[in-house]
């Protein structure tokens, strides 16, 4: 007899959410028997790739391991779905642009769109027997973990441990929004130095070397080596 793999799967699937196979216990709270797996939260961007997966071979390994081992693990699943990888996946869904409809009406459409793309990442994780206990899922948009966060950051910063200050942020010009330096990306690529006079007060000349001659109308000051023999005497 040939092995059906779609319909075995199928049935173990079954199995493991009737018997809440990897279910966390909450009668059970000995600290040292819980184990807890924090894994960050995949970004709901609409793009699934074997990243997804691979990127879970750890958590998944250890928590098996645990479990054999006898201990109570506690394994949720999250879903980033409140920043700008949602925002531009529900404005491609919808073909709409968020500068043009009512932030209220925008909120409630993103949060639309992430439920759609919630189940598909869950439907891909569990026909792939992750170990996940889907009981304890969360998302970054919902309000309780809004508020958690925000008295996390409340206790924080009272014990010193975050400060206020004034600070360069990254700001993208086609979103029109401020962006974190996880979602950007560093390349390496050749450049070349323009090189520029600037005229001194006696009227001698000062080259200067740049990549970025667009800046010059902004320059407030000219660095130099101070042990660069040719520019001692400007120091």
């Amino acid at each position: 007899m040939k092995y059906n793999f779609t319909e075995s799967e199928a049935k173990r699937q079954k199995f493991r959410e009737d018997n809440q196979t990897n279910a966390f216990d909450f009668t059970k709270t000995d600290s040292e028997q819980i184990f807890s797996i924090d894994t960050p939260p995949p970004t709901v961007s609409g793009k699934l790739h074997i990243g997804h997966v691979f990127s879970y071979t750890q958590a998944e390994i250890i928590a098996r391991y645990k479990r054999m081992k006898g201990f109570n693990v506690f394994y949720p699943m999250g879903y980033d779905d409140n920043g700008i990888p949602t925002e531009q996946l529900v404005e491609k869904e919808l073909k709409i642009n968020i500068k043009d409809i009512e932030r209220k009406e925008f909120v409630q459409k993103c949060l639309e769109i992430n439920q759609k793309y919630r189940d598909i990442y869950k439907g891909l994780r569990q026909s792939l027997g992750f170990s996940i206990d889907w009981n304890r899922t969360y998302a970054t948009i919902s309000p309780e973990v809004q508020q958690l966060i925000q008295k996390r950051f409340v206790e924080m910063y009272k014990k010193g441990d975050i400060v206020g200050k004034k600070f360069p942020a990254l700001r993208c010009t086609k979103l029109q929004a401020t962006i974190a330096q996880a979602e950007t990306e560093e390349k390496e690529f050749d450049e070349f130095f323009n090189y520029l006079n600037f005229t001194l007060d006696d009227g001698e000349p000062l080259a200067i070397a740049t990549t970025r001659p667009e800046m010059i109308p902004a320059c407030v000051a000219v660095f130099a080596h101070p042990e660069d023999e040719r520019f001692a005497k400007y120091i």
